[in-house]
């Protein structure tokens, strides 16, 4: 018996170990969310001084069909004095298919006259289904309405 025969099925099963099960996709993707109807609002004010704890179920559009059409809860708290101030939370997105990706952000608010924007950063950290190795990070800008979500992901 040749040491060809001997060794190649070691070489081999080597070979297949070595191969990963499947390549993650990455791609940077962009989406808006609408503020939808708050489940549930806790606020303390305070001489222009406002503490408050939100939930909120809005809804994502996006171009990218795995991100179109998902419905985020969404809990966040804010400590703003005159309307300026830090925001941050974490929600869980249900996508079309029933699969749930899982979305940290912070930031901060600024009021301009009757005007608010915020602006910040987001972190993709995990998920179910297709979105359970999910990990990317990206920014976020949004007024009182809504807000616009650009990211680099990888799931």
């Amino acid at each position: 018996m040749s040491i060809f025969r001997l060794i190649a099925p070691f070489v081999a099963a080597g070979l297949i170990a070595g191969l990963p099960a499947s390549a993650a996709e990455k791609k940077q993707v962009t989406w808006s969310t609408v503020f939808g109807p708050v489940l549930q609002r806790s606020e303390v004010k305070s001489a222009g001084h406002v503490m408050s704890l939100q939930t909120r179920q809005d809804i994502t559009s996006s171009s990218d069909p795995d991100w179109d059409g998902a419905v985020f809860v969404v809990s966040g708290v804010a400590d703003v004095l005159d309307g300026n101030g830090p925001i941050s939370g974490c929600g869980t997105r249900t996508h079309k298919n029933g699969d749930q990706s899982f979305i940290c952000y912070q930031g901060t608010t600024k009021r301009s006259g009757d005007a608010v924007a915020a602006e910040g950063t987001v972190e993709l950290r995990g998920g179910t289904g297709k979105f359970a190795n999910l990990k990317g990070k990206g920014t976020f800008t949004g007024t009182a309405k809504g807000a616009t979500v650009t990211a680099e992901v990888e799931y």
